[in-house]
């Protein structure tokens, strides 16, 4: 499977999280729990343009969710077993999933969890760091968008590193967390799930996942 190397590592402190006062500048994410998937949503007008200069490829959107995972799993209209399979146990090529839209988070995903977690200003141009070196632009100042994306106006980019069980989407979306000062574990979040059960309590949860009758 090769060597596993996880950008930003996995070392947590015990320590809680302050409060953030009324006078400091802070930041709003979202993490939009989907049904395999978690992505994360920024406010666009807060993005500093220097770490993710394709925001211009959406020049109307108010937010920006942003989600990493294996390319071709991502991409399918259907998953099979087996697709699910390779994604998990042999290292596999990534991409970026990126969707603008102008509404409330949770009006966009009415079917989702989501999450709302206030970072410093500090804290969230870390975040939006980690989002730019998850993305390959091959020394272009905007990334080249490889297609359509999977809803809304959306796109798919080539991503950096690869994508197999011990860094799913979800441990990708960890990290960012993490990395914002969120207490999580990094290599031991793998599932959507997992993930939405570790920030439960640093968030405040504005939308419950509505699960299919068939789940």
């Amino acid at each position: 499977m090769g060597v596993f190397t996880l950008l930003g590592g996995d070392k947590l402190e015990s320590r809680e999280i302050p409060e953030l006062s009324a006078d400091v500048d802070s930041v709003a994410i979202y993490v939009v729990r989907h049904d395999w998937h978690v992505g994360i949503a920024v406010p666009v007008s807060k993005i500093d343009k220097r770490y993710l200069p394709e925001r211009k490829d959406f020049p109307v959107a108010k937010f920006l969710e942003i989600g990493w995972g294996d390319a071709r799993f991502y991409r399918a209209k259907e998953v099979t077993v087996s697709m699910a399979l390779n994604a998990l146990f042999r290292p596999t090529e990534s991409i970026v999933h990126i969707a603008g839209f102008d509404r409330p988070v949770e009006k966009f995903f009415p079917n989702s969890g989501v999450y709302k977690i206030e970072l410093s200003r500090p804290k969230f141009d870390e975040v939006s760091r980690f989002i730019h070196r998850s993305i390959e632009r091959e020394n272009l100042d905007i990334a080249r968008n490889s297609g359509t994306g999977r809803y809304g106006k959306s796109f798919f980019y080539k991503g950096i590193g690869s994508y197999h069980l011990f860094r799913t989407c979800n441990t990708w979306a960890a990290q960012a967390l993490h990395i914002g000062g969120i207490e999580i574990s990094v290599s031991g979040t793998i599932t959507a799930e997992g993930l939405a059960t570790q920030i439960a309590e640093q968030a405040v949860i504005l939308q419950e996942r509505t699960t299919p009758e068939s789940e």
